[in-house]
């Protein structure tokens, strides 16, 4: 992806991100919608604040490297979700 800077008056220059992920990261927790992406071992990478509220958790419910069947287990433990949803 190409990166460019877009001058503005007045405004502060603020460094590029050094790599897409951080990018992709930024625009992430800029979002309206919960996000949570998995990594291939099933383990939280990312998310974005917005989760807690959507699903109505607390921190230590969601974190970076919960394990997504345990997350999973808590959710259904919690009556939110039902196990054939995790299949």
């Amino acid at each position: 992806m190409k990166q460019e800077r877009i001058a503005v008056a007045g405004a502060q220059k603020a460094p590029l991100p050094d790599t897409d992920d951080s990018l992709a990261t930024s625009v992430v927790h800029m979002m309206e919608q919960g996000v949570i992406v998995w990594d291939q071992d099933e383990h939280c990478v990312l998310f974005n604040n917005r989760v807690y509220r959507m699903l109505e958790i607390g921190v230590d419910d969601l974190q970076l490297g919960t394990y997504r069947p345990d997350f999973c287990t808590r959710a259904v433990s919690r009556g939110e979700m039902k196990v054939e949803q995790f299949s």
